[in-house]
C-alpha cells in the first residue's frame, strides 16, 4: 500500500511539473525612429569655495542618460532602462535620445567624481529629470554639479 501511495505522489508531482509553462525572454526592440535632442551646459565650483566663478566640468566627465523602456514601447511591459553614456566636452553634454509623440521622462546622472582641494576631498554629483520629452523637442539647459565634502 505504501508503494502505491508513493507511486501516485510521484506521478502527480511529474504531472504538475510537466504542465508548467516555460518562461521565454525576448529582447525588447526600442523604436529609434522618433527622437529628441538634449544639450546641457554643465558647470561646477571646482575650487570648492564660493569666491571663484563656476567652471566647466572637466572634459571626459561622464553622464548617464536613461529612459524607462516601458515608456518607449507603450504596448509592451518592458523592464529596465534604455541608457547611454555621454562625456562632457568643454563643459557641454549633447546627445540624441529615443522618444515618443506622447513624451518620455529622461534622467541625467553624472558619474560622481572626486577632487582634492586643500587637503579636503570633495565629490561632485548631478541628478536631473526632464518630464514629457517629445519627438522633435530640443532641450537646452544649464546645470551646476552639487558638491559635498567627504
Amino acid at each position: 500500500m505504501k508503494k502505491r501511495i508513493i507511486y501516485l505522489m510521484t506521478l502527480v508531482t511529474f504531472a504538475f511539473v510537466a504542465c508548467q509553462d516555460d518562461v521565454v525572454s525576448t529582447a525588447v526592440n526600442i523604436d529609434t525612429s522618433k527622437s529628441a535632442s538634449i544639450k546641457i551646459y554643465v558647470k561646477a565650483n571646482l575650487d570648492a569655495d564660493n569666491t571663484t566663478p563656476l567652471e566647466n566640468v572637466p572634459n571626459g566627465t561622464n553622464f548617464i542618460v536613461s529612459i524607462n523602456k516601458n515608456e518607449l514601447n507603450g504596448d509592451l511591459s518592458a523592464e529596465g532602462m534604455w541608457t547611454k553614456t555621454v562625456s562632457a566636452s568643454n563643459g557641454v553634454i549633447e546627445t540624441t535620445i529615443p522618444t515618443t509623440d506622447v513624451g518620455v521622462k529622461v534622467y541625467i546622472n553624472a558619474i560622481a567624481f572626486e577632487k582634492k582641494v586643500d587637503d579636503n576631498i570633495y565629490v561632485f554629483e548631478l541628478t536631473k529629470e526632464y518630464s514629457s520629452v517629445k519627438t522633435g523637442q530640443k532641450i537646452i539647459d544649464s546645470q551646476t554639479l552639487t558638491m559635498r565634502q567627504l
